[in-house]
C-alpha cells in the first residue's frame, strides 16, 4: 500500500503542468464565486452568514474532494493505457489497493493545494472564525468525508472494471454530491423542487460535512443540537457507501474475470 502511494505521488509530480492548471481552476472559482457572491447577496437569503462565505467555503471543501474523485475513477483507464494495469494485477495489487493508493496520492496534493493556497486566501478575507478547539472536529470531518468520497470512487470504478469508456458517467456522480451538498446554493432551497428532498439530502456525508464545515470555519463553532444529528450522518452513511463500495468492486472483478473483461485491458 506505501510503496503502492508513493509511486502514484512520483506519477503525479511528472505532470506538474497539470497541477498549476488546477491550481489556476481553484483561484478562478474563487473569483467567479466571490463576485457571484457579492452580486447575489444583495436579494434576500436565509443564511446565518454571507453568501459569499457560504461559497468560498464551499470551494474550499470540495477542493479536497474534486481531484481525487476524478484522479481515481480514471486511474484504471490511465494503468491501462500506460500497459502497466496487467503488470500490477499479476503481482498482487488488487483493484482496491491500486484505487485507494490513487486517492490518497492524489488527496494528498489536492489536501496541500487547499491549505496553502485557498486557506489563506479565506483568512485575508475574513471569512474564517475557526476556534481551536474545534480542529480536530474539522480533521475528522474531513476524514469522514474523504473516506466517503472514496468509496464513491470506488463504486464508480467498478463500472470501469467492466467498460473501458463510461464518459459523463463519473461526472454525473460529482455534480450530484455537489449540488446535494449545498455547493451551489443552501440545501433547502431543494424543497422548492421536491419537498422533503433537503431532508434526504444532509443523510449524505458530504451534505453533512459541508454544513459542519461551515459552522466551524465561519460561525466558529457548530449549534450543539444540530451537530450530533450530521456527525451521525457523516459515520452511518461513510460506513455504508465504503462496506457497499469494497464488495461491490471485489464482485465487478470476479465478473470481469469470468467474462474475460480484463483481458481487453
Amino acid at each position: 500500500m506505501k510503496a503502492t502511494t508513493v509511486r502514484n505521488l512520483r506519477v503525479i509530480f511528472k505532470y506538474k503542468f497539470e497541477i498549476f492548471i488546477n491550481i489556476g481552476w481553484l483561484i478562478l472559482d474563487i473569483i467567479a464565486f466571490s463576485l457571484l457572491g457579492h452580486i447575489v447577496e444583495s436579494t434576500s437569503v436565509d443564511l446565518e452568514y454571507s453568501l459569499r462565505d457560504f461559497l468560498l467555503v464551499g470551494v474550499f471543501f470540495w477542493a479536497f474532494f474534486g481531484k481525487s474523485y476524478d484522479d481515481t475513477v480514471n486511474c484504471i483507464p490511465e494503468e491501462a493505457s500506460r500497459g502497466t494495469l496487467g503488470f500490477l494485477l499479476t503481482n498482487n495489487v488488487s483493484f482496491v489497493t491500486l484505487l485507494t493508493a490513487r486517492a490518497a496520492a492524489s488527496s494528498i496534493i489536492s489536501a496541500v493545494v487547499a491549505i496553502c493556497i485557498i486557506f489563506p486566501i479565506l483568512a485575508l478575507l475574513d471569512v474564517l472564525q475557526l476556534q481551536l478547539q474545534w480542529l480536530l472536529l474539522a480533521m475528522v470531518i474531513f476524514f469522514l468525508c474523504w473516506l466517503f468520497m472514496l468509496g464513491v470512487s470506488l463504486l464508480v470504478s467498478s463500472v470501469n472494471v467492466l467498460f473501458k469508456r463510461i464518459g459523463l458517467f463519473s461526472a454525473l456522480f460529482l455534480w450530484a454530491l455537489k449540488i446535494l451538498s449545498g455547493y451551489f446554493f443552501p440545501v433547502e432551497a431543494l424543497d422548492d423542487f421536491v419537498p422533503g428532498l433537503s431532508f434526504m439530502a444532509m443523510s449524505l456525508p458530504t451534505s453533512a460535512g459541508l454544513q459542519l464545515i461551515r459552522w466551524v470555519l465561519i460561525l466558529g463553532a457548530p449549534p450543539p443540537e444540530m451537530m450530533w444529528n450530521a456527525l451521525t450522518s457523516l459515520l452511518i452513511g461513510t460506513t455504508i457507501v465504503m462496506v457497499a463500495a469494497i464488495i461491490t468492486l471485489k464482485q465487478m472483478e470476479k465478473i470481469a474475470a469470468k467474462v474475460g473483461t480484463l483481458e481487453f485491458y
